[in-house]
């Protein structure tokens, strides 16, 4: 029986751990929720598959790295996306504020943008 969109879209799911086991959750209307655990290393490679799935899915070719790093390097991105743009908000923040002192060289207000850098990157 070919799915319909509606049906897809009617799925909802969450995702847990709870007593050193992952689990998964699948919800729809008039249907009692299905809970399936599963052991950690299982749910990783589960996760890497579905994320070579959706790939796949919205570029229309297999990601490019054929090992089993394709989970861990779009998680490497998004946190390297997501400290960006958290330092560079952090960085204009503090340049509006050190500016207001005219005392600070260029030099010290580099030192002081650099340590907080630093401190977000380390």
């Amino acid at each position: 029986m070919a799915e319909t969109d509606q049906a897809t879209q009617g799925v909802t799911w969450e995702v847990g751990d709870k007593n050193g086991k992952c689990w998964v959750r699948f919800s729809t209307a008039g249907a009692q929720p299905l809970t399936i655990t599963i052991d950690p290393q299982a749910a990783f490679e589960m996760g890497e598959l579905l994320a070579r799935a959706a790939h796949q899915a919205r570029f229309g070719a297999p990601p490019a790295n054929a090992d089993a790093s394709y989970l861990a390097d779009q998680i490497r991105r998004r946190t390297t996306e997501d400290s960006r743009k958290f330092l560079v908000r952090r960085i204009e923040i503090m340049l509006n504020s050190l500016r207001e002192n005219r005392t600070w060289t260029n030099v010290r207000l580099a030192q002081k943008l650099v340590e907080t850098v630093m401190a977000k990157v380390t």
